[in-house]
């Protein structure tokens, strides 16, 4: 049985992950100030959650109706109606996703759950908005059409299969199979490859080649050699844990970003459609990464300018024991005062001393350049939106509402309004319907 290439699917564009802004949240427990975390206002822990104006209804429920609506908001998400479109025009619909590079570093392991819920949310509910114009859905990281990729997996599922009933007789055979894990193993990181072969499919293929190598008598040194080969491929397996799989394990791999339009694409419910270009997503990547370190800059100096400041220091020797005694019960009304003069006043002292680095320091100076230049570059990679919309048009036809599933963090509001204004001004105004996952249900 002849194997495939192994390079056979069009690879999952990386998502930037920007650095967090720097927070009085932050900056307290950089420092190591636990107990005055209860300082900060609940306005800078969460985000205000939108709520959708009767004007804004009357929109969506026309656009989805009401019952769409309504399963929607039932299941925790909200809509919003950041640009109207004109008389003639139709709505842009950006449904924001939560995926793994939403979290970073240690909180991915604690947000598992939340990824997966709403993974399983999104396959659910997105098949109830394409009814209102195509199953056509511009995703986040797809730059190119998949469909390739597709049957290409849908092939090695097949070829896969087929050795779960056939038993391995000959050397060749066994070389032929390993080829296939090998390709598997290669490609399982990629989402078609994670919702459509599952690890009960490659594990007792495994079973087969080891049982194969170690009952397997040679004839010659060749065929001994081909074993020695087949066994440290075996061990490479082994090695990439595809011996030992989880189905559904978020941990394995940062696919899983993407497995619910994955799976809606592969169950025939949707087409994906590409919303990105491979080269605007490299120049966001390498601007999300000098930011990166200069943020890593500007928040060390940020610290040790903080540290150094006389008058918070003092202010803090003070706090400590008027915040014990509030814990104990034992507050005076004078020192209840006290403590929140305290805390009105070190809540500017943050803000000044963190805009006086920000702005008088080479850091803070370096680290708002590239902030600057990485919001123009990941402006200039979501008007590719906008861009492959227009192109998908142009090839086909009209999608009506096109439906786009990007990164909730991202607004398209702005960008949408020039673009309406500049790229084609003649042409129908179209408006933005987002629907977001409220911060509660996450």
């Amino acid at each position: 049985m002849k194997a495939p290439q192994k390079n056979i699917l069009t690879p999952i564009l990386p998502i930037p992950l920007r650095p967090e802004k720097p927070t009085r949240h932050k900056l307290l427990q950089s420092l190591g100030l636990a107990f005055a975390l209860t300082l900060i206002p609940a306005k800078e822990m969460s985000a205000q959650e939108q709520q959708l104006s009767p004007e804004e209804r009357v929109i969506v429920e026309s656009v989805f109706g009401a019952d769409v609506v309504a399963q929607w908001e039932a299941a925790g998400f909200t809509f919003s109606v950041p640009v109207e479109a004109d008389e003639h025009g139709s709505y842009i619909i950006h449904v924001g996703q939560i995926h793994t590079n939403t979290f970073e570093g240690i909180g991915r392991l604690f947000t598992n759950n939340i990824v997966s819920d709403f993974q399983s949310q999104l396959y659910d509910l997105l098949p109830t908005i394409t009814q209102t114009g195509s199953n056509v859905v511009f995703a986040e990281g797809f730059a190119s059409d998949m469909s390739t990729s597709l049957e290409a997996v849908r092939s090695l599922r097949v070829q896969l299969e087929s050795w779960q009933t056939n038993d391995i007789a000959t050397l060749e055979e066994a070389q032929a199979l390993m080829e296939l894990l090998k390709i598997y193993s290669e490609n399982r990181r990629h989402p078609f490859v994670m919702v459509h072969i599952p690890s009960t499919l490659i594990s007792p293929l495994v079973e087969t080649i080891s049982s194969f190598i170690h009952s397997y008598v040679s004839e010659n040194e060749e065929e001994r050699l081909h074993l020695k080969i087949l066994d440290f491929n075996l061990s490479a397996l082994a090695l990439r844990g595809v011996t030992n799989l989880m189905v559904g394990n978020p941990q394995d791999s940062d696919a899983l970003n993407s497995d619910a339009l994955a799976k809606l694409y592969f169950d025939d419910k949707i087409y994906l459609a590409p919303a990105e270009s491979l080269e605007a997503n490299q120049r966001v990547i390498e601007a999300v990464g000098a930011e990166r370190d200069a943020n890593r800059a500007f928040e060390i100096g940020r610290m040790e300018f903080v540290m150094q400041d006389s008058q918070l220091e003092a202010w803090m020797d003070e706090l400590k024991p008027l915040f014990e005694k509030e814990q104990a019960g034992t507050l005076s009304p004078d020192e209840k005062t006290r403590l929140s003069e305290l805390e009105a006043m070190m809540g500017d002292r943050f803000d000044m001393l963190e805009l006086q680095y920000l702005h008088e320091s080479p850091e803070g100076q370096a680290y708002q350049a590239a902030e600057a230049e990485s919001e123009r570059l990941q402006t200039e990679r979501e008007n590719v939106v906008f861009a492959r919309i227009a192109e998908y048009e142009l090839q086909h036809e009209n999608v009506g509402y096109p439906i786009v599933v990007y990164g909730s963090d991202h607004e398209f509001a702005e960008e949408l309004i020039v673009y309406n204004q500049t790229n084609n001004p003649d042409a129908w105004d179209r408006g933005l319907i987002e629907i977001k996952l409220r911060e509660s249900a996450q």
